[in-house]
């Protein structure tokens, strides 16, 4: 990818506040490799990739690979859970008084698609994740005396046979 059509990985300071966001943008060369940290506020990705007839051949390929450290200040420590994706910003360019063109209009669709899939995804994600919980709430019900004091290793079998079961009813 060259410049201009996109793919570039960017590391952003806080994509939430685009008026402060600082960002740094890398582009995928080959042979080049890029480190950071990553952890609850390393915000990082790339823009929409946009080819040219004649290269749409061409696709863009990254590597990834992911070390853990045993411990991590309490601060860091967050609960797992799946990636958070960031919807783009406007496009600079689409301020107070400008007239909007084809092009631009094209652009804003594009991004209110992609921000709107992204609600459509964290909705169900939601979803799913009160089932589960729902589904585990019964069966803590169901215990003798309500009492469901369960181990680190106990909690994480008993989830996994709710996604277990989740899976298997969603199949039919």
């Amino acid at each position: 990818m060259g410049r201009g059509l996109g793919g570039a990985i960017e590391l952003h300071s806080d994509p939430f506040n685009p008026a402060i966001d600082e960002f740094r943008s890398f582009l995928p060369l080959f042979n080049r490799a890029v480190l950071f940290e990553t952890n609850e506020y390393s915000w990082h990705g790339f823009r929409r990739i946009v080819l040219p007839p004649d290269k749409a051949h061409l696709s863009r390929k990254s590597f990834s690979i992911y070390l853990y450290t045993k411990d991590r200040p309490a601060e860091e420590v967050v609960a797992p859970h799946t990636t958070f994706y960031v919807a783009q910003p406007l496009p600079p360019h689409l301020r107070t008084g400008h007239t909007l063109t084809d092009d631009d209009m094209r652009e804003l669709d594009i991004r209110m698609q992609g921000r709107d899939g992204l609600l459509r995804m964290y909705q169900k994600l939601l979803i799913e994740k009160e089932q589960r919980l729902r589904d585990f709430m019964h069966v803590a019900q169901d215990a003798p005396d309500h009492a469901a004091i369960l181990s680190s290793r106990s909690w994480k079998f008993v989830m996994a046979l709710q996604r277990f079961k989740h899976r298997m009813l969603h199949l039919v």
